[in-house]
């Protein structure tokens, strides 16, 4: 199913561009594309975030090498790879939107869905573990500097593991939720899908549904909580953080791309 997912992001330019006019195939995709307005300004809003996606993943891996010490580069590897998660999930989701009322049959656009959230999955459990593992990292960095004199929030025993069990839970309602869609998919093509089964889906996918989000609302606020309580530290104790100067420099820079 991958290959399949790959091959038509390859696929996806020629074939528009045949539908413009060009190579001898069967297969074109009509340019009066007659689609609601919400559809076609999602697929352009998905391509666009992917194209700023690829270009934050490049500006990670370019001052990754920044980084002294290889303890420290972990949260930005994690933050690299999901990156390029969010990539492929922005450009295979405007993809879909393009194609699946032109080429795609119903099956492989459910397939390529199924692929979306998967990558959601990567990108929802584990972009805020590494904002997480970042202010913890800054937390010790603090409470070194000071020698250990003082009991950072963010480096407590009892934090980390409220911020890991937090992402393994989430990260786990949302390979359920994919792996009951699977089986969803997999009943379909077998044809041996009964209406009982199609709503137990239902009731299963919704919630999960719920069972995710509300965690995800959870570690959403475990960031902002952690985020505030490690600002005010910092202030009390006087220290100035390079990180924070860094990510100030790194998020003018990417306005500065941006516009």
């Amino acid at each position: 199913m991958i290959s399949k997912i790959f091959s038509i992001v390859f696929f996806a330019g020629s074939a528009m561009a045949r539908g413009r006019g060009g190579g001898g195939s069967s297969i074109t995709i009509d340019d009066s594309w007659d689609a609601p307005g919400v559809q076609k300004a999602c697929m352009a809003f998905g391509i666009i975030f992917a194209v700023l996606s690829l270009v934050q993943f490049v500006y990670i891996l370019k001052n990754l090498t920044k980084i002294p010490f290889a303890s420290p580069r972990t949260p930005y590897i994690i933050l690299a790879i999901v990156t390029f998660f969010t990539f492929l999930w922005y450009l295979l989701y405007g993809i879909l939107l393009r194609l699946r009322d032109d080429i795609l049959d119903s099956l492989t656009s459910n397939q390529i869905n199924a692929a979306i959230n998967g990558l959601w999955t990567m990108v929802v459990a584990f972009q805020p573990a590494a904002v997480l593992l970042l202010l913890q990292q800054r937390g010790s960095v603090l409470q070194a500097s000071r020698g250990n004199t003082i009991s950072v929030f963010s480096s407590l025993l009892w934090k980390r593991i409220v911020d890991w069990v937090l992402v393994v839970i989430t990260f786990i309602m949302y390979i359920a939720y994919v792996g009951n869609y699977a089986a969803y998919l997999a009943g379909v093509e077998s044809g041996s899908y009964s209406t009982s089964k199609y709503y137990a889906y239902l009731a299963a996918s919704k919630g999960l549904s719920y069972t995710g989000t509300a965690f995800v609302l959870l570690m959403f606020l475990d960031v902002i909580i952690t985020s505030i309580v490690l600002f005010i530290q910092s202030k009390r104790a006087q220290w100035t953080d390079p990180v924070k100067s860094n990510f100030l420099q790194y998020g003018a820079e990417c306005l500065r791309l941006i516009l």
